[in-house]
């Protein structure tokens, strides 16, 4: 009898789009195949995320949705994985019955055994916990498509008042650095161009282990030879965004110039609320030295809106602040109270009237200045690695090192390639362009 195939469903940030990556292949790795369809599959896995209100429910929305799904053929297992899980723990087994596995971020490799059983005709089972002792989840080196991501930290232990990952995550664990190096290694020997590297604060790995181990030594390291032609990376924190840091990403001929580094406010009043460990001068003193050390440095960023006791004065600092360090463009979000968390606990929550006109004001702003940027390209030439097809197929989709989206003409480009392509015209968050000339494509 052949073993059942999988289909997993991803919500949230791309810590968990590389939870999902460690999941597929510790399944495949375990005999049971991907599923052509979501229809077709004889295991469901929901990842979720439980950052953001509207992510969390999202994702427990489809969970009762696939009740169907799951009496429609004996013998299909539902799991319910990620941060939501990790929060709601054997809660949800009462709550959605469907369900057979309720399963934290901290125990993917125990999914497979854990199919296994429920197969075999194990009862429901809720497997959840972080320990800092577990490190950080990882699978070995599969080289698929242009991009791969390397999870080089777990975990967090900033503190923000407003954010869940601490109790969902647990406490910062690093990966070793020479395995790191490795598996980028591994990934550019098997002709991936492109690797990003994830964290929830990504640039403070290595914060204790000394300047040879730290995030900008990191860096350094994979600027080497034999390194993908690109490494990224994200979410930095500004408490550890300083001249070394910048010094690295200046170094590293394939350091993309890229920098996120959320703010979240711009208000002093707001950050110490948020507990974020830095004023907004020290953040504008962090931007301004980027950009001095970083040739063509794209900076974005985080913004909450409505956090609880924000002012009209909060927010009007927030605004200044978009306009002093000149984003490119920013994610911006209303604050949702996250269950333990200390700032769903204060006061002043925010109407969300308010909140609706002050993300809406914020929004404008850095549309104006992201589409100020791009109009600044036009007539430029720049390198894009080309990423495929656009949805219509009509044109190719390409990311500059900038992380900048361009759409150019179809022409002889093909994935995978590093292509230079001139800037024609500019949107708020995209480029248009054409072919510039060949470029040697990324070995296969």
């Amino acid at each position: 009898m052949s073993s059942p195939s999988f289909h997993i469903e991803t919500f949230g940030c791309q810590m968990n789009e590389r939870d999902s990556e460690i999941m597929a292949h510790l399944l495949a790795r375990a005999g049971y195949p991907p599923a052509a369809s979501r229809e077709e599959a004889g295991i469901f896995v929901v990842n979720t995320c439980h950052i953001r209100d509207h992510a969390s429910q999202k994702a427990l929305s489809m969970l009762g949705r696939l009740r169907d799904w799951r009496e429609a053929a004996p013998g299909r297992v539902l799991v319910f994985s990620g941060c939501v899980a990790e929060a709601e723990g054997r809660a949800l087994l009462s709550r959605f019955p469907q369900a057979d596995l309720v399963i934290g971020p901290a125990h993917l490799a125990e999914l497979p055994a854990l199919v296994a059983g429920v197969l075999d005709g194990a009862p429901p089972a809720a497997v959840v916990g972080t320990s800092d002792a577990r490190g950080v989840p990882e699978a070995p080196t599969v080289a698929e498509g242009i991009r791969a991501r390397i999870k080089i930290t777990e975990g967090c232990d900033h503190g923000c008042t407003y954010c869940v990952v601490p109790a969902v995550r647990g406490r910062e664990r690093h990966r070793d650095f020479n395995e790191i190096i490795g598996e980028a290694r591994r990934f550019a020997g098997s002709g991936v161009p492109e690797v990003q590297l994830l964290g929830q604060a990504v640039n403070s790995y290595g914060k204790d282990a000394g300047p040879d181990r730290d995030f900008p030594a990191l860096l350094r390291a994979l600027a080497g030879p034999g390194m993908p032609r690109r490494i990224r990376f994200t979410s930095s924190h500004p408490r550890f965004a300083g001249a070394a840091l910048f010094e690295a990403m200046k170094a590293g001929a394939n350091i993309c110039p890229h920098l996120h580094l959320p703010v979240q406010s711009g208000s002093d009043v707001m950050l110490r609320r948020m507990a974020r460990g830095h004023s907004s001068a020290a953040y504008l003193a962090a931007v301004e030295s980027a950009r001095r050390l970083v040739p063509g440095l794209v900076v974005t960023t985080d913004f909450i809106v409505g956090f609880p006791g924000e002012t009209d004065g909060d927010f009007a600092a927030t605004l200044d602040l978009v306009r002093a360090a000149g984003f490119e463009g920013a994610y911006t979000f209303k604050y949702s109270a996250r269950p333990r968390t200390p700032a769903a606990g204060f006061p002043g929550q925010v109407p969300a009237d308010v909140m609706g006109k002050r993300l809406a004001e914020l929004n404008a702003l850095v549309d104006s200045q992201g589409r100020r940027f791009n109009e600044s390209l036009v007539g430029s030439e720049a390198e894009a690695l080309v990423e495929g097809p656009d949805a219509d197929g009509r044109f190719w989709q390409g990311r500059l090192a900038s992380n900048r989206l361009v759409f150019f003409g179809r022409g002889d480009a093909e994935t995978g390639q590093l292509r230079m392509v001139r800037i024609t015209a500019a949107g708020t968050w995209t480029l248009s362009g054409e072919l510039a000339g060949k470029k040697e494509a990324v070995p296969a």
